[in-house]
């Protein structure tokens, strides 16, 4: 398996849902992906990795911001896009190519303004991000 391009979407404010504002990749239109079929991929994936807020999120979040300590907000995508994947995977792209899903959190250090050293900390962002695979897919094992 031998990954072709990667594309990535993630929330700019952290309220807002992540998006996929990818223009077409030349491998990928070198695969056999066109314009009209890319367009309609990318409206499939920014309608699965959009926020779904859950009432007890809005209660939590509304009290203490729990579910952003814990990054709900994000997990809660990742079945939407594992079963947007899977179609995909079993007739929407060309012969040889599939897609995979992949949740990557980082901390990203952020400073003060100012440059202050007191003004230092960290943020979690999160990305959601789709390879395009050629070759066979990976078989899943018991405890992946």
């Amino acid at each position: 398996m031998t990954t072709i391009c990667t594309i990535s979407a993630n929330s700019s404010d952290g309220f807002s849902s992540p998006a996929y504002s990818t223009n077409l990749p030349p491998d990928l239109a070198a695969s056999g992906i066109d314009s009209g079929k890319w367009k309609k991929l990318i409206e499939e994936a920014n309608e699965a990795v959009k926020f779904r807020w859950c009432p007890q999120c809005a209660i939590w979040a509304g009290c203490c911001f729990l579910p952003f300590f814990c990054n709900q907000h994000n997990k809660n995508i990742r079945p939407y896009m594992e079963e947007l994947c899977d179609r995909w995977n079993k007739g929407e792209l060309p012969a040889g190519l599939h897609v995979k899903y992949e949740m990557v959190t980082e901390a990203q250090s952020v400073k003060a303004s100012n440059g202050s050293a007191a003004g230092k900390g960290s943020t979690l962002e999160t990305y959601h991000k789709i390879h395009f695979c050629s070759g066979a897919p990976e078989q899943q094992t018991m405890g992946k």
